[in-house]
């Protein structure tokens, strides 16, 4: 528990320092990096603490290299895992990434230290931690030279953040285009890199993330509830176990009935007809009342074959969602119109009070850890500065088109249920018609003796048959 109040006029340059003094702790970061941290301070105070707008270009042009690069990699080392580990993570991910680990003050304990927080933060892979693998940079003395043949040594764009200069100046040599942070414009690493992100570490990144997401292909995301039609659908990018199943498969008039037990059951049905889709699967009303509660129901929905689990809510559930994020189990949140417990179905952030309350809740949850969030009956346009100011994809259902990707109701789409008719719902076909037709004509041919024809029926041999018929006359 921080002793900052958060009237300090220099409170995020102070939260910082418990960041790296944390760190410290965890054998994050080296006591130099302490020092080296103070000296950024200083030029960040005289630059207003602020991002520039030359810094703001530099970073567009950062997100524009990676993502046109061929193999780029993120250099990291103990200062940038400590403050920035979710965001290494997303960034890897946006930008097709590879991660490395390269240390000075190299020490074991340091990297297993750095791969703990990133692997916990979501890095599936962490390379320059083996030694088999291990190449030395020419025109370096440093622990800095020990780079792997896979990463660094063979990458055309590598991010290097809070660098010192010799290493930039090796990597230029050896033909890579160079990417830095770096509060002091004057130092070797700035003046020599391809890009330098004038700017604090945090405040970059988290905009070269956002950035780096814009250029990223939109998200399609649809519900599914049996292994029929998920089977069918399982080309979008996640499938969505919503509770919406308590309305659409249950007969519910709302999501408020519906219990862990059907959700169990409807995440196992989707599972056995998923091959490529991500599973997310919602926890339902009252699952998630207490940390405890929501972690249990949470590994019950992973373990029936979730990948990832759904709850709603702002600033009142952060807590919740550390616990499960902790936990390992992937978090999606849920803003705007909230189903379980909304009274009435209203289009949310309207005003100007309602809007800058669903910002800071995107916000919030967004660094309690989810890795995406659904706008549900959301403005457009405040949909809209959500998507731009937060590091991890949105998914709009009724919040327009600027949002990251796009989930509707399955029964939706194909004009299965009608009994409510969202105006955000485009259906693409009028699948409650058809089946309606097809039951009609079904009802007529039973009734007239159309059906079954002899195409349909399973023959004895006559021979068998005519054996039978002078057994039983």
């Amino acid at each position: 528990m921080t002793l900052i109040p958060k009237s300090h006029p220099r409170l995020d340059s102070l939260l910082i320092r418990e960041k790296l003094v944390k760190g410290f702790d965890n054998n994050l970061v080296a006591k130099e990096g302490l020092l080296a941290h103070g000296r950024g301070e200083t030029f960040d105070y005289l630059l207003g603490e602020k991002t520039s707008k030359s810094a703001k270009e530099a970073i567009k042009a950062a997100a524009f290299m990676l993502k046109n690069a061929q193999n780029s990699v993120i250099s990291v080392n103990g200062n940038f895992a400590a403050l920035c580990p979710q965001e290494i993570i997303q960034l890897a991910n946006y930008t097709n990434s590879k991660i490395e680990v390269n240390l000075f003050y190299s020490t074991e304990k340091r990297k297993k230290a750095i791969t703990k927080i990133l692997k916990k933060s979501g890095a599936k892979e962490i390379f320059g931690l083996n030694k088999k693998s291990s190449v030395k940079l020419s025109g370096i003395d440093s622990n800095r030279r020990i780079v792997d043949k896979n990463g660094i040594f063979s990458a055309d764009v590598v991010l290097v953040p809070l660098e010192d200069g010799d290493r930039t100046i090796a990597l230029k040599k050896a033909k890579k285009k160079i990417i830095t942070f770096d509060l002091n414009p004057l130092s070797r690493t700035a003046q020599t890199a391809d890009i330098t992100i004038v700017d604090n570490v945090i405040r970059a990144m988290k905009l070269l993330v956002i950035e780096s997401k814009k250029k990223t292909q939109k998200m399609s995301n649809l519900t599914g509830y049996d292994s029929t039609m998920v089977t069918l659908c399982d080309q979008v990018d996640v499938i969505l176990v919503g509770d919406s199943a308590g309305m659409v498969m249950l007969g519910y008039e709302n999501t408020s009935s519906v219990t862990m037990e059907d959700m169990i059951r409807f995440t196992t049905a989707a599972k056995n007809g998923r091959k490529n889709s991500l599973i997310v699967s919602d926890l339902p009303i009252n699952s998630y009342n207490t940390k405890k509660d929501a972690v249990e129901n949470s590994l019950k929905l992973i373990e029936a074959g979730a990948d990832a689990v759904k709850l709603e809510g702002g600033k009142e559930v952060a807590e919740i969602i550390k616990s499960i994020t902790e936990a390992k189990i992937p978090v999606m949140g849920h803003l705007g119109l909230l189903p379980q417990t909304a009274q009435k179905y209203t289009v949310q952030g309207k005003t100007k009070d309602s809007a800058l309350e669903l910002i800071e809740d995107a916000e919030i949850i967004t660094k309690s850890g989810v890795f995406s969030i659904v706008l549900e009956m959301v403005s457009s346009q405040v949909a809209k500065i959500i998507t731009e100011k937060i590091s991890v994809p949105t998914i709009g259902i009724g919040s327009g088109k600027f949002c990251d990707g796009q989930v509707l109701v399955v029964h939706d789409m194909l004009g299965l249920f009608e009994k409510i008719k969202p105006k955000f719902a485009k259906r693409y076909l009028s699948l409650a018609d058809e089946i309606r037709n097809a039951v009609k004509s079904y009802t007529i041919e039973v009734k007239e003796q159309k059906f079954p024809d002899i195409e349909n029926e399973f023959q004895m041999e006559e021979s068998e048959y005519n054996k039978l018929r002078k057994e039983i006359e």
